[in-house]
């Protein structure tokens, strides 16, 4: 299926002031989307880049819902709204932009380009789902970012803590994977201590809990910007 390539190119073209632009970016465009593929957009180079390949997956999946009767979508109308919300965040900010966050971005626009491109609309439908919590996420991280004071949406500190009763307990390892990741080569997050904190991006993670190399608990879980910071996150263990 062609249908994004064509539109990350014009819509490309448009902003840039002609086709000219885009003929002369080095960088390649995937030919073929078959929901399978690793990135069908290349990693953006800049944020408002990020936001173009966005703009494009979701113009792909309302020209798909019109032909897939089942496919829904409000979810890209839900979405559209909030990618131009987190759009304003960076254009009224100020301050360095998080390379991170054009990754993070990019995931989104993998994960709304594969649900364009999926055969199966109810599985279409659950990525969109999770593209909509992820945003969402996101989004409150970055209005409490921006309440605090920061400049731009950006990355969060986190502890994870595995719990029993009101006992934190030690001794566990903690892996978190980004939901919308294409790949799940390495951890997002990786503790073995209760009270290590880490950087990660706001958004939704599947949390995986190990002791002596088995997993007890794994669970998909939001993780956000509180008003502690770092931010703490318990997971309460079975007895």
């Amino acid at each position: 299926m062609m249908i994004i390539v064509g539109l990350v190119l014009g819509v490309l073209g448009s902003v840039a002031g002609g086709t000219q632009a885009v003929v002369d970016d080095p960088r390649p465009v995937c030919a073929v989307i078959d929901g399978s593929a690793e990135c069908p957009f290349p990693q953006p180079r800049t944020i408002d880049e990020a936001f173009l390949y966005l703009q494009s997956a979701l113009a792909a999946v309302r020209e798909a819902a019109l032909a897939e009767p089942e496919l829904d979508a409000s979810s890209a109308t839900i979405i559209q709204a909030q990618v131009n919300q987190l759009q304003d965040m960076f254009a009224t900010g100020s301050g360095p932009i998080n390379p991170a966050y054009l990754e993070a971005l990019h995931d989104v626009a993998t994960s709304v380009a594969d649900a364009a491109n999926e055969a199966d609309a109810e599985k279409a439908n659950e990525t969109l789902v999770l593209v909509r919590q992820d945003l969402d996420i996101k989004l409150a991280s970055s209005r409490a970012a921006l309440g605090a004071g920061q400049g731009r949406p950006n990355t969060i500190k986190v502890r994870i803590k595995p719990v029993r009763g009101r006992q934190v307990l030690s001794g566990y390892e903690v892996k978190c994977f980004k939901t919308l990741r294409q790949s799940t080569v390495g951890a997002d997050c990786f503790l073995t201590n209760p009270d290590t904190t880490v950087e990660i991006m706001p958004g939704v993670y599947w949390v995986q809990i190990s002791r002596n190399g088995s997993v007890v608990y794994r669970d998909r879980i939001p993780i956000g910007r509180s008003q502690n910071d770092p931010t703490e996150i318990t997971v309460p263990l079975p007895s």
